[in-house]
């Protein structure tokens, strides 16, 4: 089809919300299969250039299910002009359409998941269920300080003293998690990429196959529960990683594209398309001025980078 140029990951926040908000009648209420386990699928995609192509609309919402049109768009159909549906990966690798092989994820379930049922403080409202996740105080400790949340703050307070929980964790609602990571990402993407995947690294996470020719990879029987997924490996035109984010298992049903049942149902084999940006990102580079009388500066020393 064509070359894949440089890749240049766009951060990715996955928001997988089990949120009060996300969890709509009947599903809080609905009690979670412990017995069951949880299924991961990724396929990974070159949307940015499908886009380009204008076979991708990037208004596209992921569900958390399987989508066949959108496999069948990035892996299946022969772009126009094109005589075939390869794509030559300048490393002497072809994958199929949009598809971007060779690329390494790496997973670690970080948190238990449970419904805490809590009655009203004044017992006047039928009781409460919440969804929390529970992150070992201990062994937990480095994620929270790396998403902003040292110390458990941020944490549901309500749980603290429950018999009924592990007094070992602090509990956290999906939606404080999910917008911490995404605030930490934006302030320095740099340093908590690097500690988040020094964390899974350390925490003995473990390598998904690498993506096939479709762009595709996944794993089966993973206890339920909040899992950390991280970029691990990437071809040799890639030059930045997809940045970490959550993934529940198992999650509420989301709107979207393929989906239109949102809140209504618990999904335990979950299909994520993390999104990225593609291409050669442009430099501009800064120089500072070693001298006052370049006729810069107002003539002074004050000179900010």
């Amino acid at each position: 089809m064509k070359n894949l140029k440089k890749l240049f990951s766009l951060c990715l926040v996955l928001a997988l919300s089990l949120g009060t908000a996300a969890l709509a009648a009947p599903v809080p209420d609905a009690t979670i299969d412990t017995s069951r386990t949880g299924s991961l699928d990724i396929y990974k995609y070159d949307f940015t250039n499908a886009a380009k192509d204008g076979v991708w609309d990037s208004s596209y919402v992921s569900t958390g299910v399987y989508d066949q049109t959108v496999n069948d768009t990035q892996g299946g159909t022969v772009p126009a002009g094109d005589t075939d549906n390869t794509s030559d990966l300048g490393n002497g690798e072809q994958s199929y359409g949009y598809a971007i092989k060779g690329v390494e994820f790496t997973y670690l379930r970080v948190a238990d998941i449970c419904q805490f049922t809590e009655s009203s403080a004044d017992g006047s409202t039928s009781n409460h269920v919440e969804v929390l996740y529970g992150i070992d105080k201990a062994n937990g400790a480095d994620l929270l300080a790396a998403i902003g949340l040292a110390d458990g703050a941020g944490r549901y307070e309500n749980a603290d003293n429950s018999d009924k929980l592990d007094l070992g964790n602090y509990y956290y609602q999906s939606d404080v998690l999910i917008d911490a990571l995404r605030a930490s990402l934006t302030a320095n993407a740099t340093t908590v990429k690097n500690a988040l995947e020094n964390y899974v690294k350390v925490g003995g996470g473990t390598a998904l196959p690498l993506t096939d020719a479709y762009g595709h990879t996944s794993a089966d029987g993973l206890p339920l529960g909040l899992y950390l997924v991280v970029e691990t490996r990437v071809p040799e035109m890639v030059i930045d990683t997809t940045a970490p984010f959550f993934v529940s298992l198992p999650m509420t049903s989301v709107d979207g594209n393929n989906a239109n049942d949102g809140g209504t149902r618990w999904m335990y084999d979950v299909t994520l398309y993390p999104k990225n940006l593609t291409g050669i990102p442009t430099l501009e580079k800064t120089l500072r001025e070693n001298q006052n009388d370049t006729g810069k500066n107002n003539g002074s020393n004050d000179m900010t980078d």
